[in-house]
């Protein structure tokens, strides 16, 4: 039972965070502030702010795309519902074939440990142009100097990073893109995190996520949260488990939501996880509504922009779990309207589930991805 609070207690807020960016050494097509893709580089898959560009999103032609928050400014995406903004989250996309990027969901970090849970606050984001570097380097000090070291807190200080430009922010080796970036620092925790962002062109549809603890020995973490935040906007209320499909209006029905608007929240363990036949374990999440896909955010038609429904889904690979893995979801019945107005316009078709996660005690080299798809696997 204190275990499932502590989870609660992680999961239950709007996260923030961390995340990692590395330099970029193949060919990209650039974004410029309007979030398009330049002419003169669209013949490569890849997509990336072009020079001098403080627009910073990443991704691949008909595929996927993050957007980072960088100065207090979110992304600019081509399509996205007016006043999408929320600090310290990954801004996720779909893109099409000439690589316009459509928001449908955020992602977002937070943490617990023995000082309690905590939340970062994004004032300052940095990247780093040679980001495969940075990590070796940082771990190379930390083995030889120890995480208490002056000289290992010097040289994970925020301040002691140079600027780099958006458009070094990326390494990309054949298949795949990695990004790295770092938010401003967890203080009650007395930690710092970076979050490793890989895209691999074979699997187009799904990012990987690794957040990792750089204090991992003087401050250790129960968890190190990710979490898709908005499934209002999509609408999801089909949870797809082992043998079964669990909608968010039975799950939640004779409820009362608490606070900020929010049903508590609920735990699937690993053995209510579908197994495919690798031993990799994928769990997704549609909405339940017939017809077309089209409209605007809220509307009475539907959530998405002009393509077919798809699924969103949290993946574990094979060997990349342990026993204590599990899905956690939360509901609402309205949108969320800010601070002061949580309970803002009504979601039409009823409750849906807003936080949908998937977690497991925090470990080095721990990674979770995350993605869309337009039809489940074979049964």
């Amino acid at each position: 039972m204190k275990a499932a609070t502590e989870v609660a207690r992680l999961i239950s807020a709007v996260l923030v965070l961390v995340v990692i960016i590395p330099f970029m050494i193949c060919g990209c097509a650039p974004h410029n502030a309007g979030g398009q893709i330049t002419t003169g580089s669209d013949k490569s898959p890849w997509i990336c702010p072009e020079p001098d560009s403080e627009n910073p999103i990443w991704g691949v032609k008909d595929g996927i795309a993050f957007g980072v928050q960088k100065n207090g400014r979110p992304p600019l995406m081509d399509n996205a519902p007016q006043g999408t903004w929320a600090p310290g989250l990954l801004y996720m996309m779909w893109t099409d074939d000439d690589g316009r990027t459509h928001f449908f969901n955020y992602i977002g970090f937070t943490l617990l440990s023995s000082r309690g849970f905590e939340q970062s606050e994004p004032s300052r984001t940095k990247f780093f142009a040679d980001n495969i570097g940075y990590i070796d380097k940082l771990n190379t000090v930390r083995s030889q100097y120890g995480e208490s070291s002056r000289e290992y807190r010097d040289h994970v200080n925020l301040d002691s990073t140079p600027p780099v430009e958006l458009s070094e922010a990326a390494t990309i080796v054949g298949n795949v893109m990695t990004v790295v970036f770092r938010l401003s620092e967890f203080q009650k925790n007395d930690t710092s995190v970076y979050v490793i962002v890989k895209i691999n062109k074979s699997r187009p549809r799904e990012i990987e996520i690794s957040s990792q603890n750089m204090f991992p020995q003087t401050r250790p973490l129960k968890y190190l949260h990710v979490s898709a935040t908005d499934g209002s906007l999509a609408r999801l209320r089909n949870l797809w488990l082992k043998n079964e499909i669990v909608n968010s209006k039975e799950l939640f029905e004779g409820m009362k939501p608490g606070t900020m608007c929010f049903y508590e929240l609920k735990f699937f363990g690993l053995q209510r996880l579908p197994l495919d036949s690798q031993g990799g374990i994928t769990v997704y999440a549609d909405n339940d509504e017939i017809g077309e896909w089209v409209g605007e955010f809220g509307s009475q038609t539907a959530p998405f922009y002009g393509r077919p429904k798809f699924y969103q889904y949290w993946r574990k690979y094979p060997g990349t779990y342990r026993e204590d893995l599990k899905v956690t979801v939360n509901g609402r019945d309205y949108y969320f309207g800010g601070y002061l107005n949580p309970c803002g316009n009504e979601i039409h078709g009823g409750t849906v589930y807003e936080n949908f996660d998937m977690a497991e005690e925090y470990y080095e080299g721990q990674s979770f991805w995350f993605g869309y798809t337009y039809a489940l696997p074979a049964p």
